[in-house]
């Protein structure tokens, strides 16, 4: 079939269509009479360009989804998309860096709370440097409450958390006001304390004996404090009043003999003078005493050397054998 002729057909099936539906339209068509008046002319142009307007947006639009053609409003909407987009991821962000810092603002507060309470802590601890001079001062706490001194020991600790750690044990013997007093006055002075065990007994005589033991922790930053100075300085002129090259005809104890005495503690000297020497606590009887080496001890008039794990050494001289005063209780 040729193309006028398939032309010619649909034309011809166009036209019974027209003249079935609109019969007076294909009369004055044919007639010419269709657009005789200009108000008929005006109206068909009319509807011509409406409906060439609306079918040109169509097939634009199929146009350009068949080819994948780019233009200037499909771009903007892709635009739009990827701003609304970016904000979304912003304002998540933000969500998320507002949720990072308010934890780190609470764990920020609980650190400066726990520091705080620790530092209130610290600030009533007694200074490390004191240990140098704890026992005498223990000695002198009971002389003025009128009690005797039965026993007073420190030893040293393996280290916790960092802080230096003793254990102290003392026992003293008085009325039971002066009695309550020492504890209440040791509570309250050394609050780096953990009272581990504490036994107030009454006697047949009514005078009363207690019987304590302390854990205590140090910080040892503080000694190199000027109050930490101040107490070994304090510490190094009371073993100076004791050095035997001041007073050498002196004993340290003159009137015990060694089987009564036992080392009971150990204080390390940080002063220039001292060259880091080791003073060593001797208890004789109800008395404690800091004796440092070089200096004589008891009857037998031997002369302290060192000390050790084992004990104080003594020296009797004369080619003898040294001698050894053991620790009392658990060694440090």
């Amino acid at each position: 079939m040729s193309r006028a002729k398939a032309f010619q057909d649909v034309t011809a099936l166009c036209g019974n269509w027209m003249l079935q539906r609109w019969p007076k339209w294909v009369l004055n068509w044919q007639n010419q009479s269709l657009f005789a008046s200009p108000m008929q002319v005006a109206g068909a142009a009319l509807l011509l360009c409406s409906c060439l307007g609306g079918l040109v947006p169509v097939l634009w639009r199929g146009w350009v989804a068949a080819f994948g053609l780019s233009v200037p409003s499909a771009q903007w909407i892709e635009h739009q998309q990827q701003v609304q987009e970016t904000m979304r991821l912003a304002v998540l962000q933000q969500s998320q860096a507002q949720s990072a810092e308010a934890a780190f603002a609470q764990q920020d507060l609980l650190l400066r709370q726990y520091q705080a309470h620790v530092d209130d802590l610290l600030v009533a601890w007694p200074n490390s440097a004191i240990r140098l001079t704890l026992l005498p001062r223990l000695h002198r706490m009971a002389q003025l409450r009128g009690l005797v001194v039965q026993q007073v020991k420190l030893t040293p600790e393996p280290t916790v958390h960092g802080f230096e750690a003793s254990a102290l044990k003392f026992s003293v013997l008085g009325t039971e006001v002066a009695v309550n007093a020492y504890w209440q006055d040791l509570d309250q002075w050394l609050q780096n304390g953990l009272w581990t065990a504490w036994v107030c007994r009454r006697q047949a005589d009514g005078r009363y004996v207690l019987e304590g033991h302390l854990f205590l922790w140090w910080d040892a930053q503080d000694a190199d404090t000027d109050t930490g100075v101040a107490l070994q300085f304090e510490a190094a002129a009371l073993a100076n009043s004791r050095d035997p090259s001041r007073e050498p005809s002196a004993h340290v104890l003159p009137k015990e003999s060694h089987s009564q005495m036992r080392v009971v503690g150990l204080a390390q000297s940080s002063h220039a003078s001292d060259r880091g020497e080791a003073w060593t606590w001797v208890r004789s009887g109800s008395q404690t005493h800091l004796v440092r080496p070089g200096q004589q001890l008891g009857l037998e008039q031997s002369q302290a050397k060192r000390t050790d794990a084992q004990g104080l050494w003594l020296s009797s001289g004369g080619g003898q054998p040294e001698v050894r005063l053991e620790w009392e209780g658990v060694k440090p």
